[in-house]
């Protein structure tokens, strides 16, 4: 017996979902997934497809293809929403304008000001590296100890390095 296929249509998503009579969101009630960054995400599919991203299958279902070389924002910013209207088909670089316009789209760690391993002070650093000028974050006291942990590991290894030369040389002196 084949699968039932279930159609994606307005009621699909209006009754796996949580409507917000204030915003107007269709917040997604069934499965979510959670991206590194802390953002949550609602999960569907199309018939015979693949699992997805909710609010692509929405605007798939309800709206028409994803234009290529776009991606779809939250007009809303609620990443659980599903409704349509609230969903827009906009360039990757867009999307990430709009993300950082809202404010959503600061590292977590940016707003950090002291280090969470020592407490120390975060201080910016400067570096070139391959012709590019880089600019950094450091916590003073974790990066002298990262650095001395360096250094006696180099010299760890010079010393070793050292004595296996001068052993060869002693067993070669006494073998003629």
């Amino acid at each position: 017996m084949a699968p039932k296929r279930i159609p994606r249509d307005r009621a699909y998503f209006l009754q796996r979902s949580n409507v917000d009579q204030g915003t107007g969101c269709w917040i997604w009630a069934r499965g979510t997934y959670t991206w590194a960054s802390g953002s949550k995400y609602g999960t569907s599919s199309l018939p015979g497809q693949p699992s997805r991203s909710a609010h692509s299958v929405s605007y798939i279902s309800l709206i028409g293809p994803i234009p290529e070389g776009c991606e779809i924002d939250h007009t809303c910013t609620n990443t659980l929403c599903v409704n349509p209207s609230h969903l827009e088909a906009v360039p990757p670089g867009e999307n990430s304008r709009r993300s950082w316009e809202r404010g959503n789209g600061n590292n977590r760690n940016t707003e950090k000001s002291k280090c969470p391993k020592c407490g120390g002070p975060y201080t910016e650093k400067t570096r070139t590296q391959r012709g590019k000028v880089r600019t950094y974050r450091v916590c003073v006291p974790c990066d002298r100890a990262r650095n001395a942990a360096n250094a006696r590991a180099r010299y760890a290894a010079d010393l070793d390095a050292a004595r296996a030369k001068q052993r060869a040389r002693r067993s070669t002196k006494k073998e003629s």
